[in-house]
């Protein structure tokens, strides 16, 4: 039921791009943080839910595929192995059948947290029923071993990586009370060396790289809080309330009422219970919900089942007190669960079917390999011929050819040499950091020779303030060469950016020549152009860059921390009428990007390039709700005149 066999190739599409991306970056041996920045790790391909068949890679990611399951499933019977009656483990067992189906990126948080209780467990009491022989009940498990376990997990995906430090500091606190001091420093010492030996021998990664993939890292998560934000289901969201809550007062209630092992066994569970919630509902739709409300299914049984000894700060409160809560989170993320796999087409009609497919598929990569390798190839090949493009193959040649948008596949599907910016996907270029650093890479000499582009966007971002900075390099240094299969060809140019204003994006452009304006915007009312040029100049013939500085208040950034950002929105009215809403972040538009002219359209980016007419901002307008007190009511917006957007003769 855990083992996900990779799927056929990857189509050009969001998702299934950047899983192509990773793949091929593994087989190349891409540094992370330097040259691939991605919320997962450099060893996150090789675990990642319903990756795509890459050829050279297919055997690997099966063999590791079955290892991690079976160290899944470990933990799954490590947290079955902590419940004291056979009721328990009967409803325990009914939740992993049930659920195990659909637990994708569950499974792993499972993993993380099932082997970190297990080396946290105390010894049975003597008054409890006998365990069978599928569980794992008579002693703790090793710390050693549990710790390499998060090591390597920490390098899959960042989230891994965080949630690991409450878990190893349990780990810590357990062994410090039983050993001394000594034995915590050994504990913290010996992670620290799992680490560096998971990101140096096993990731195969630059030591001296490390500081860069955490920060890296951290800008993305921060990033996409805000970004990438989404509002969905009203009934899953009350689903998910309530079952965090429930979590996290039954886990509060067990620590304080059963003493320090099961306040640390707590700790890591509401430590599990907040990642998973903000994973499931800053994005949230059904996909994501399933790394949810699976977890706290499987947790809330542990919750209720689980006998400690009484003891902490409140002995006498009513033990079932937790196990209510508990329980009535576990229904909440039960019924959760059920909702969002029923969205995706799992029922109860189809889960036996769904249940025989995972197994023959699994049973046919481990007893009929080459077939399963045969039918991938053919389908590869299917994939290719639909997506080929010609012309752009016989215009690049032996040249390097990055994608700026979001259908990264087309690149492998086409076997051009790919040479990816550092944020390998539009979207992802979330921060100014980021935006900086994909700006940097198309701009240098050694940058890829080629760009293929298709303006593409998330959740009706502004086309220009995701990877802006990246689109203007484009335009400074990068002409059409042919437009295919609705895609622009860009090739360097042969002289480098060959205008008399010439220089990088970040440059503070018209700063120095008067050019630039600092204005107040009041949330929700209009800013008309015209009010920033000469009597008798017309602002729609002037090429307009705007950044701008968007207060958070303490309100929003609590709510950013704990849930998801507000949404904010930038509204213009176009030149001969009509008007457009685009969904904007603090930090997408933090640094100076195109307002006008405004590409919409990809075909608006080689109108660009050759001069012809575009679409024109009049006016603009920052838009907040206003019963939410998220953002402060005036916006700093700075303006400027852009220097020539396209580089004319020289």
């Amino acid at each position: 039921m855990l083992v996900q066999v990779p799927g056929d190739a990857a189509p050009p599409e969001l998702d299934p791009s950047w899983r192509a991306v990773l793949a091929h970056d593994w087989l190349a041996g891409t540094r992370y943080g330097v040259e691939t920045i991605f919320s997962y790790g450099p060893l996150g391909i090789l675990v990642a839910p319903q990756g795509g068949y890459v050829p050279g890679f297919f055997d690997a990611r099966l063999d590791v595929e079955f290892v991690a399951k079976l160290v899944a499933a470990l933990a799954l019977l490590v947290l079955g192995g902590r419940l004291r009656r056979r009721a328990s483990r009967a409803a325990y067992l009914a939740a992993l059948v049930l659920l195990a189906p659909v637990f994708r990126d569950a499974t792993l948080t499972l993993t993380l947290l099932g082997l970190t209780l297990g080396a946290l467990r105390e010894d049975p009491a003597p008054d409890d029923e006998p365990a069978p022989a599928w569980t794992f009940t008579a002693r703790r498990l090793p710390v050693l071993p549990v710790l390499v376990a998060i090591a390597l997990l920490g390098f899959v995906k960042f989230t891994y990586l965080m949630l690991g430090v409450p878990c190893v500091l349990a780990l810590a606190v357990a062994t410090g009370r039983r050993l001394g001091v000594a034995g915590a420093v050994g504990v913290l010492a010996a992670h620290v060396g799992a680490v560096l030996l998971a990101w140096v021998v096993v990731a195969g990664q630059r030591l001296g790289d490390l500081p860069a993939f955490v920060d890296t890292s951290r800008q993305i998560a921060a990033g996409f809080n805000s970004a990438m934000a989404r509002d969905g289901d009203g009934t899953l969201l009350a689903l998910g309330v309530l079952a965090t809550l429930g979590m996290l007062a039954a886990c509060l209630a067990r620590a304080l009422s059963r003493g320090w092992p099961g306040a640390l066994g707590a700790a890591v569970v509401a430590a599990g219970t907040v990642v998973v919630w903000k994973a499931g509902f800053v994005r949230q739709d059904e996909g994501h919900t399933l790394m949810t409300f699976p977890v706290l299914a499987v947790l809330a049984v542990h919750l209720v089942a689980e006998r400690l000894p009484a003891g902490g700060l409140a002995p006498r409160l009513p033990r079932a007190l937790p196990v209510a809560l508990a329980v009535l989170a576990g229904v909440a993320a039960t019924a959760g669960a059920l909702r969002s796999a029923d969205a995706l087409g799992y029922r109860a009609d189809t889960a036996r079917g769904l249940l025989l497919y995972q197994a023959r598929t699994a049973a046919r990569a481990l007893l009929g390999r080459e077939l399963l390798v045969a039918e991938r190839e053919r389908k590869l090949e299917a994939l290719r011929a639909a997506h080929a493009l010609p012309a752009v193959r016989e215009a690049v040649g032996d040249g390097t050819v990055d994608m700026v948008g979001n259908e990264q596949a087309i690149l492998y599907l086409n076997e051009l040499a790919v040479r990816h910016r550092p944020t390998i996907q539009t979207y992802a270029a979330n921060m100014p950091g980021l935006m900086e650093l994909s700006a940097d890479f198309l701009a240098a000499d050694d940058g890829p020779d080629f760009v293929l582009f298709k303006l593409q966007t998330t959740d009706r971002a502004l086309p220009t303030t995701q990877d802006g900075q990246a689109l203007l390099v484009l335009l400074r240094r990068f002409e059409p060469v042919l437009a295919e299969g609705g895609y622009l060809l860009l090739a360097r140019r042969a002289g480098g950016d060959t205008s008399e204003a010439g220089g990088d994006p970040g440059d503070d452009g018209g700063a120095d020549t008067g050019d630039a304006h600092e204005v107040e915007l009041t949330v929700g009312e209009w800013f008309e152009l015209d009010e920033l040029v000469d009597a008798g100049e017309d602002a729609r013939t002037v090429d307009w860059l705007l950044g701008l500085d968007v207060p958070v208040t303490l309100w929003g950034k609590l709510r950013t921390t704990f849930f998801r950002a507000a949404p904010l929105q930038l509204e213009v009215r176009l030149a001969g009428g009509g008007e457009q809403a685009f969904t904007i972040s603090p930090g997408l538009v933090a640094t100076p990007f195109l307002l006008s002219p405004l590409p919409l359209t990809s075909e608006h980016l080689a109108d660009l390039y050759a001069g012809r007419p575009m679409p024109r901002v009049d006016a603009l307008r920052v838009v907040a709700p206003a019963d939410d007190g998220s953002f402060g009511a005036r916006v700093r917006a700075r303006l400027e005149r852009a220097p020539e957007l396209v580089p004319r003769g020289g």
